[in-house]
């Protein structure tokens, strides 16, 4: 399997991935990549008012510690959680996905905003979501034209919804586990979609994204999709853990309008 330049880790380092059972962990997968610089970027719990009645507690993964040029844009990957890890103390977003990936020691060469839905039986507020990323754009060195959304099971809901609502704001999304009523596909544009789900997934069934890849297909878009099996609702800790992913996501890059 190989690696693009463009998608390089600091250093080598075993990465034990919990597999959502009652077994124990299963999976260490020993990622070994070298990098050009010896700084380490860091991720950091921030809080972003709203409005006067609403605020947003996220993490946010600075590449090399927040120390790169200014004068280079980075691209960034708006990572959304799914409904077990909502609520008040943000340190539940770091169970899965990205976010798990940095708190294990991994490096990337973007920036990762990983926002907490405090609503527990209640799906994302986009409007809130869309608001914290427009605050970071407009406060980091973030490259418009490579924004990416990715979000798993509650998180792949609120990913399609966002697309659905602001397609030409991404350039990508990941949706794991989780879809969106397939009469909106055309919506959605030509946006490159990856979607992953498993297929024996107990909580949300497969069918949810079959049917939403195949009516944007009718649309006439191209999107992605792999299925797995023996992996339960569990799709995301199989997807994060290959790199091609993440390659295949910081190839896409927005268009400008003509």
């Amino acid at each position: 399997m190989s690696i693009t330049p463009k998608f390089m880790l600091l250093f080598s380092i075993n990465i034990l991935h919990r597999i959502t059972s009652m077994k124990q962990i299963i999976l260490c997968v020993l990622v070994s990549i070298i990098s050009i610089s010896p700084l380490i970027g860091q991720q950091v719990a921030k809080k972003a008012v709203i409005s006067q009645s609403k605020e947003i507690v996220y993490l946010l993964y600075e590449p090399l510690g927040g120390e790169v040029n200014n004068a280079e844009k980075l691209p960034l990957l708006l990572f959304l959680h799914g409904g077990g890890e909502s609520g008040n103390n943000i340190e539940l977003v770091k169970r899965h996905g990205p976010p798990q990936l940095v708190d294990h020691g991994m490096q990337f060469p973007f920036y990762i905003l990983s926002p907490q839905n405090q609503e527990t039986t209640r799906f994302w507020d986009e409007s809130i979501v869309i608001c914290l990323l427009d605050s970071i754009i407009n406060t980091y060195p973030i490259d418009t034209a490579r924004i990416y959304i990715a979000g798993i099971s509650r998180g792949a809901y609120g990913a399609w919804r966002l697309v659905i609502q602001y397609s030409d704001k991404f350039a990508a999304l990941i949706a794991i586990s989780g879809s969106a009523p397939s009469p909106y596909a055309k919506w959605i544009g030509q946006l490159p979609i990856w979607a992953f789900h498993g297929i024996d997934d107990p909580v949300i069934p497969v069918s949810e994204t079959k049917q939403m890849v195949k009516s944007l297909k009718k649309c006439g878009y191209n999107p992605k999709m792999t299925l797995y099996k023996k992996t339960g609702h569990d799709a995301w800790t199989r997807t994060f853990s290959n790199p091609e992913v993440f390659e295949w996501m910081l190839r896409q890059k927005k268009q400008p309008k003509n």
